[in-house]
């Protein structure tokens, strides 16, 4: 009986755990003589440890996740977001969920795994370390200093796009989060480079007003409401004037006649 109940147990855990093993990340093997990087690398002792510890994955793909934290309905539903954004820029996106960074910190993992697999030249990639009830992202540019993605995703962009990614994936909401993260470098990129847009709190992309101009602005402002003030103290003087001298016309000068008058013939 025990060892029925070992075989139930057994079986039960395998089917537990066979659909994260649909998503998982297809792998070739490095080697020394075999390492598997675009012909633009140059293998030798300084980077050759690192190229053996980075996966080596089909390019196609797109989403590489190596934790199974999506469905594969979710990871359908990414790859054809991260497709769509590669036919209208002509860059690559790339989304890796990972639990091991493989000793590397999370900027040199995203770092090797872009260079040392065959992606474009010009692309950017985007990378989720969960590391048990914690997570960190990053997102970084790579390709050709005066590339698109360069020139397109500046330092602030991506720092305003990973604070509210991060803020998106709370309470485990990772799949939210990517498609995010997706939407917000969509919209970046269909602004184009000379603009000033930023990410508000609300994940809004809204447009932000130079320094130079917030200054000629309030510079503008502060005149026009001085000239508005002292065309307003102008026109009470004159107003009071005229008021004054009607008064002198109608009334007092007309009184102060009559009493000379009178006076006189005295």
């Amino acid at each position: 009986m025990k060892l029925v109940k070992y075989l139930i147990i057994i079986i039960f855990s395998f089917f537990l755990v066979i659909p994260n093993c649909f998503c998982l990340v297809n792998t070739k093997e490095r080697t020394i003589d075999e390492p598997l990087v675009p012909k633009d690398i140059t293998v030798g002792e300084n980077n050759i440890e690192d190229i053996l510890k980075t996966p080596s994955i089909d390019t196609k793909d797109k989403i590489y996740d190596f934790c199974g934290i999506l469905s594969k309905k979710e990871e359908k539903e990414i790859k054809k977001l991260l497709n769509t954004y590669y036919k209208y820029s002509k860059m690559e996106n790339i989304v890796v969920i990972t639990d091991d960074l493989l000793g590397f910190d999370i900027a040199n993992y995203s770092y090797n795994f872009y260079d040392y697999n065959d992606f474009l030249d010009d692309g950017i990639i985007f990378i989720l370390h969960i590391n048990g009830d914690k997570y960190e992202v990053f997102m970084s540019n790579s390709g050709k200093k005066n590339g698109k993605a360069f020139k397109i995703y500046t330092d602030a962009r991506i720092k305003g796009i990973l604070k509210y990614v991060y803020n998106t994936m709370k309470n485990d909401n990772y799949y939210k989060g990517i498609v995010e993260y997706i939407m917000k470098v969509s919209d970046y990129y269909n602004r184009g480079v000379n603009n000033n847009a930023v990410i508000s709190d609300d994940g809004k992309i809204v447009d932000k007003i130079p320094l130079v101009e917030i200054i000629i602005l309030s510079v503008t402002s502060s005149l026009i409401i001085v000239l508005l003030l002292l065309g307003k103290l102008n026109s009470k003087k004159f107003i009071r004037f005229n008021m004054y001298d009607d008064s002198i016309n109608k009334d007092t000068y007309m009184i102060k006649t009559i009493s000379d008058e009178v006076i006189d013939n005295k």
